[in-house]
């Protein structure tokens, strides 16, 4: 048996990273929140332990997130921000006394989505190269065997378009050439993504849905709960279903005061939720499931998993 986490947001540089990211009315919120959540965050964490000493779990896994940077929106780009990763893994590892192993979230690689306000956003090298250094490993592309099912890191890449400094693109279709060969090579296959905006990768979905009969389990991150699952998928409903056109208008009028009136910012996260109108049915063919992050969305959701291998029995703590 495993246990399984995302989302858990550390955050060693609270006010460090304000410097480099707006804090405008929803970050505010966010803000706000996490501190009045942070009692119910520890007792997830007690309820972690717990389980992790009664069932004699001896691995996790981190579907991303793990921590936020000292400029959130570029990853772990500094060597200060690499030893903070480090030194949260570490401690994570101890209080659960088990093994962590850790798949690349948008905290980790650095981002660029619509409400980023960092002029350098976004997916560089350095921090790449900071979370391989953090995980040990020498390539993003991750696999291993594990009681018998091939287990497949997705990291947070493919929901990007463009990288800082490098050929994002390439490194996609590396990527890809190497995932193809698992799936032909293994018959039960469990599948990690960060975030599930991924699926709208062109050659990401082919392959997933090629062999959607061998992927016994599927889990994704970043969405924190079912709550903010459902939150989004009415986002995309909204931007993309004609009949709920007169709803948009009030949809744009909340985005516009939650940003502070960035008319750009509302435009593009309109232009978001548009270019992901086909990511809900694809969960659902896939039969992709939410790992929550320790507090839910607000406080909604929250918690983690654990998963049976052998009997492939999902249960939420």
């Amino acid at each position: 048996m495993e246990i399984l986490l995302s989302d858990l947001h550390i955050s060693p540089f609270r006010e460090e990273k304000f410097k480099t990211q707006k804090l405008n009315p929803i970050e505010w919120l966010i803000q706000l929140f996490a501190d009045l959540l942070k009692k119910k965050e520890e007792q997830v964490f007690v309820e972690m332990m717990k389980i992790a000493r009664e069932r004699d779990i001896t691995l996790g896994i981190v579907n991303g997130d793990l921590m936020e940077s000292s400029a959130t929106e570029r990853g772990i780009w500094k060597e200060t921000d690499y030893k903070a990763a480090r030194k949260v893994k570490r401690w994570l590892e101890k209080l659960l006394r088990i093994k962590i192993l850790l798949n690349m979230g948008n905290h980790e690689s650095g981002y660029n989505l619509p409400l980023s306000s960092d002029p350098k956003a976004g997916i560089s090298l350095k921090s790449l190269r900071n979370f391989l250094r953090l995980t040990g490993r020498t390539e993003l592309y991750h696999s291993f065997e594990l009681e018998g099912f091939w287990i497949v890191f997705i990291p947070y890449l493919f929901t990007e378009d463009h990288a800082v400094d490098f050929d994002i693109e390439k490194e996609k279709a590396n990527f890809l050439k190497k995932m193809a060969k698992d799936f032909q090579k293994n018959e039960k296959i469990v599948v990690f993504t960060h975030d599930p905006d991924s699926l709208d990768d062109p050659g990401l979905r082919h392959i997933l849905l090629a062999n959607r009969e061998k992927i016994k389990l599927f889990f994704c991150g970043h969405y924190h709960s079912l709550v903010t699952l459902g939150f989004v998928k009415a986002l995309i409903a909204i931007f993309n279903v004609p009949i709920l056109f007169p709803y948009r208008w009030t949809l744009r009028l909340l985005l516009w005061y939650a940003t502070s009136g960035n008319g750009v910012m509302v435009k593009k996260i309109e232009a978001y939720f548009q270019k992901r109108k086909n990511i809900p049915r694809l969960m659902r063919v896939l039969n992709v499931r939410v790992i929550p992050g320790p507090t839910g969305m607000f406080g909604m959701g929250g918690g983690f998993l654990t998963v049976n291998l052998e009997t492939l029995e999902v249960k939420r703590f």
